[in-house]
């Protein structure tokens, strides 16, 4: 696969995880300042990403025009108008999944995030658990730059502010 130059990168909530996403969006346009970076999150979430260069925010409004399968292909159209070339899933849910679906199927290359669900419930049964230690989720995030062809030092994104 080819390097992609704009990269659709999909987290919608849970403010916590979203807000991990910014010190690995840095690092990335950082270390890849010529690429550029659309993030579909919730309007919500804006104000985070303001100082990131080379990513701009598309809101999503999943509980207006966005809601429902209808809502998700508007959504999907929008955002194929703005000519990216790969979608970097951070998020993995049912939404994310049913996006990924339409991008696949116009022949756009989507990685996707590994929440660690197997080993999660491996830690969290109730006998014979698993104690190993997780991936923290800004190395999840960024593994999925990685499968881009985009390798962020999970190093540098821990170090930064």
């Amino acid at each position: 696969m080819e390097r992609p130059g704009h990269i659709l990168v999909i987290r919608l909530s849970a403010m916590g995880d979203v807000a991990m996403m910014v010190p690995v969006l840095k690092a990335f346009s950082e270390k890849y300042p010529d690429v550029k970076i659309t993030l579909l999150t919730r309007g919500f979430f804006v104000p985070l990403f303001k100082d990131l260069q080379n990513v701009d925010v598309f809101a999503a409004e999943v509980k207006g025009r966005h809601k429902g399968i209808g809502g998700l292909k508007r959504l999907s159209e929008e955002l194929l108008d703005l000519k990216i070339d790969a979608v970097a899933d951070l998020h993995n849910v049912l939404r994310s999944n049913i996006l990924k679906l339409f991008f696949k199927l116009k022949g756009i290359p989507v990685k996707q995030l590994d929440k660690g669900r197997r080993e999660r419930k491996a830690l969290t049964r109730k006998e014979n658990k698993v104690f190993i230690q997780l991936k923290p989720t800004h190395q999840r995030y960024a593994e999925v730059f990685e499968k881009l062809g985009y390798p962020i030092d999970p190093e540098v994104v821990d170090l930064l502010p």
